[in-house]
């Protein structure tokens, strides 16, 4: 891919965003729609990103092993 084509996608996607994130948005939306009508008088409808899950970040090496060595000593095995 040639500068100028990456450019011409980085405009492109400025404009019409694509991917997994635009596509959980766009089902966020339908679900708030549809929900709407169920949501109880008094209380905000919910919002499309009421929706969409949140992604964890991935672990460091180091985290997961400080996470495996909090969970032994919790369980008496370390």
């Amino acid at each position: 891919m040639s500068s100028r084509e990456l450019t011409e996608w980085m405009v492109f996607y400025g404009i019409r965003p694509f991917g997994e994130d635009r596509e959980d948005f766009r089902m966020g939306q339908i679900c708030s729609t549809v929900a709407a009508p169920y949501t109880a008088k008094g209380h905000d409808p919910l919002a499309p990103k009421d929706f969409i899950p949140e992604m964890q970040k991935a672990q460091t090496p180091k985290e997961a092993v400080t996470l495996i060595k909090a969970w032994a000593r919790a369980n008496g095995d370390a």
